[in-house]
């Protein structure tokens, strides 16, 4: 798997404006930084200064058994939801 973050120079300075796993983009961006999975989940906690990946202040990356408990802990969530109904045509 190619973790990637994708970034576009808004005001003169980079956004992250997608990030994720084997991503196939259908944009331009000004810059694609190779990255970990730990980083491209938590994307929102660092910014790129034009030459290196930084962790935003007050910010702290979570290891990935945290995360990966979180997302079954959402998913067990979603699926105690009620069936959605399916509409056909009479």
């Amino acid at each position: 798997m190619h973790w990637n973050l994708y970034l576009l120079k808004i005001d003169g300075e980079f956004e992250i404006v997608l990030a994720g796993c084997d991503l196939v983009p259908n944009r331009a961006y000004d810059k694609v930084l190779p990255t970990t999975e730990k980083i491209a989940r938590q994307s929102d906690k660092v910014y790129f200064d034009g030459e290196r990946l930084k962790l935003k202040d007050g910010e702290a990356l979570l290891p990935l058994e945290e995360l990966n408990t979180q997302d079954d802990n959402s998913r067990e969530l979603v699926s105690q939801k009620d069936e959605p109904v399916v509409f056909d045509i009479d």
